[in-house]
């Protein structure tokens, strides 16, 4: 009996100290929450006395609580598009990648077909087959390399240097100052330095081929007044009716420069005797552009001359890069 009573006293202690304790964390709690509402009350009573609207107030109050945890989401908003820049920059637009891209682009556009303009001299006999000139069987090799090409044949058989610029449309005042020189050079007769064919109405034609890679011949009989300066000077002013040469613009009679795609083919005029010498100048004036026709062997108006002619060109053509 009695250790059945100090047994019910023990509980008896435990639970009064439960409940002790239960009831001490209801007092503080109860207390921490009125300072707190306290302390809220004080402050909006400070916003009023301030001047603030109440109804103000009281929103102001009651979203206080959250305003921390919404400012924080904010943040991380924010910083989520650096990070994804950060972490891709290749969605980022580069305007320099674009413009590459662009210029890739139409680099990779398949090419129109190569133009050419063959004038000058057809080393042909008068009234021959064009289908048999030097401009045909310039054509058909680029054929048979697989060359897409589109040739304007101009050249004029036995016709002069003279007849040459008046059908590129050079005008007839600037070919009768060159005439003129070739008198005063001591020059006399019907030489093709000294005349226009009277059939030029019925040859020329409307010019289309001023975009085209001008491959001109001239160079011959005559001698061009007897000094290689007047030769080089009916190649310019013949180089200068093309569009995509600069500096020939016909009326300048000092040396020009050339700048552009174009071919030059010569052979030494008849009163030239050293072939070696006549190459080396013409060399000099135009460079890798020249192509001499003093090495060919034969008669200048056969077929073979022509197919050697035409074999030059194409060679030449080839090696300035001109066939890519």
């Amino acid at each position: 009996m009695k250790r059945a009573g100090f047994m019910t006293n023990v509980i008896m202690a435990v639970l009064i100290v439960i409940l002790g304790c239960t009831l001490l964390y209801t007092v503080f709690s109860y207390r921490a929450q009125e300072t707190s509402r306290t302390e809220g009350l004080r402050q909006d009573a400070e916003r009023v006395r301030d001047g603030e609207d109440l109804d103000a107030v009281a929103e102001t109050s009651a979203s206080e609580e959250g305003a921390a945890d919404e400012a924080a989401a904010e943040g991380q908003e924010a910083e989520a598009p650096e990070e994804t820049q950060e972490q891709n920059p290749e969605e980022v637009p580069d305007e320099a990648s674009e413009e590459t891209a662009a210029a890739e682009a139409e680099a990779e556009q398949p090419a129109g077909p190569l133009q050419l303009s063959c004038r000058g001299e057809a080393w042909q006999a008068d009234g021959a087959d064009p289908a048999a000139g030097w401009p045909a069987m310039l054509g058909a090799l680029l054929e048979n390399d697989g060359v897409d090409t589109v040739i304007t044949d101009a050249t004029w058989d036995m016709a002069g240097s003279m007849s040459h610029l008046r059908l590129a449309g050079v005008s007839e005042e600037t070919v009768n100052g060159f005439i003129q020189k070739h008198r005063d050079a001591g020059l006399q007769g019907d030489v093709y330095e000294m005349v226009v064919r009277e059939d030029l109405a019925d040859r020329y034609v409307e010019r289309t081929d001023q975009q085209a890679i001008p491959v001109i011949s001239l160079g011959y009989n005559g001698g061009y007044g007897r000094t290689l300066d007047g030769l080089k000077r009916h190649f310019q002013v013949m180089l200068g009716t093309y569009d995509l040469q600069e500096g020939t613009d016909g009326t300048n009679d000092g040396a020009m420069a050339i700048s552009g795609k174009y071919i030059i083919v010569a052979h030494l005029p008849a009163t030239w005797e050293d072939p070696e010498s006549f190459d080396r100048r013409m060399t000099d004036a135009w460079g890798d552009h020249y192509v001499s026709l003093n090495d060919i062997e034969g008669d200048v108006l056969s077929d073979a001359y022509r197919q050697a002619l035409a074999q030059k060109v194409y060679d030449r053509l080839e090696a300035l890069g001109y066939l890519k």
